[in-house]
């Protein structure tokens, strides 16, 4: 796709609606059924428009774009918003994406997906994406993985997000996944995400970090590897933070999930949860606290900063799983139909260098 330079907030390189030259926003339903597939976006390090991929919607409900999909693409080069939706009605699909910035030093708040709702639908799928590379080393900028924002949703169809990798580090903010559905009737389901917060060679974190922010969420987060291996030295990580209250929203349901803190070093604070008015400081507390089959197992990647596989190379979460419905990883690998493994990758034993040879052994007499 073009080469764009320019972060005027109406720049984007490719929009589904009918704004103008001066904003990006619509106020009637200008694109349903549209299919964004396989492309590139590249303006080079340092450059890129103010947004990747906007789908605008109207306000009210009954003219709200929907059954939108955008798959399989690669997303680089933009300022602010890799993927942005704003008031889809329903059947939106954002799966398969990688959003990254790699090489970039021009830094600022970025989201990798953000999907904004207010008083619209539900029933999104934002499955099988990589969100990586949105600003290490030197930005002490926020960043957020996936952001769904349902403030009074309206609508009964659940949102799945699943199969989805965040892997962040540097020293500002960090949000793995966040859900805002204050007052929305319909659920959302997490499962099958991997979150990692990895460190930076001589790179101190100060911010508040969270693997998943859940405000007033009602549904299920299951199946998901939370992990955390960097160093702190102010502001506090926190593997779950969520609130919920009567009536407005949540509590969700938690269940296999795995959350490893393995070397949150420095005068930060660490906390493996906070959520619903309580604090959660050790995974002990966790356990006895709330959810069910809580794991806290060590884990490594086969090769994430490089080619960004995000295979876990150990058994540890292998067949920890339980059956949700996800019938393949996010590299599309098959799951298995009763015991899949926790996170967005099935563990897969590759044999193809291994020699196998055969010997037979006779007992003397």
């Amino acid at each position: 796709m073009p080469n764009m330079t320019s972060t005027n907030s109406a720049n984007c390189y490719v929009i589904l609606g009918n704004g103008s030259n001066y904003s990006v926003y619509t106020y009637s339903n200008a694109a349903s059924n549209c299919v964004i597939k396989n492309n590139v976006t590249s303006s080079g390090v340092d450059k890129g428009p103010y947004w990747g991929i906007f789908a605008a919607g109207s306000m009210y409900y009954g003219s709200a774009n929907q059954f939108n999909t955008i798959d399989g693409n690669e997303i680089k080069d933009f300022y602010y918003y890799g993927i942005r939706t704003y008031y889809e009605k329903v059947g939106t699909t954002i799966t398969n994406n990688r959003i990254h910035n790699t090489g970039h030093t021009r830094f600022r708040g970025r989201y990798g997906v953000y999907c904004y709702q207010y008083s619209s639908n539900g029933g999104f799928n934002i499955s099988g994406n990589k969100i990586y590379n949105m600003g290490r080393l030197n930005s002490s900028s926020y960043k957020y993985g996936v952001y769904f924002y349902g403030y009074y949703g309206i609508g009964s169809t659940p949102n799945l997000i699943s199969n989805n990798v965040v892997e962040f580090g540097g020293s500002g903010g960090m949000y793995g996944i966040y859900v805002y559905t204050y007052r929305a009737s319909f659920e959302s389901n997490i499962y099958h995400n991997t979150i990692a917060f990895t460190k930076d060679a001589g790179i101190n974190n100060t911010s508040y970090t969270y693997a998943m922010y859940l405000g007033y969420m009602s549904g299920n987060v299951k199946n998901n590897l939370l992990y955390a291996d960097y160093s702190k030295t102010g502001g506090r990580h926190v593997g779950i933070y969520g609130f919920d209250l009567a009536g407005y929203g949540g509590p969700a349901t938690f269940d296999n999930n795995n959350i490893h803190f393995e070397d949150v070093t420095g005068a930060g604070q660490k906390q493996y949860a906070y959520y619903r008015n309580s604090t959660f400081n050790t995974y002990n507390d966790l356990v006895k606290g709330f959810g069910t089959n809580w794991m806290n197992k060590r884990v490594s990647f086969v090769d994430a900063r490089k080619t960004q596989n995000y295979a876990i190379s150990s058994f540890g979460l292998c067949n920890k799983g339980i059956p949700v419905g996800v019938t393949t990883d996010v590299e599309g690998n098959a799951r298995s139909k009763t015991k899949p493994d926790v996170g967005a990758t099935e563990f897969k034993l590759d044999l193809s260098s291994v020699p196998i040879t055969q010997k037979r052994v006779l007992n003397a007499k």
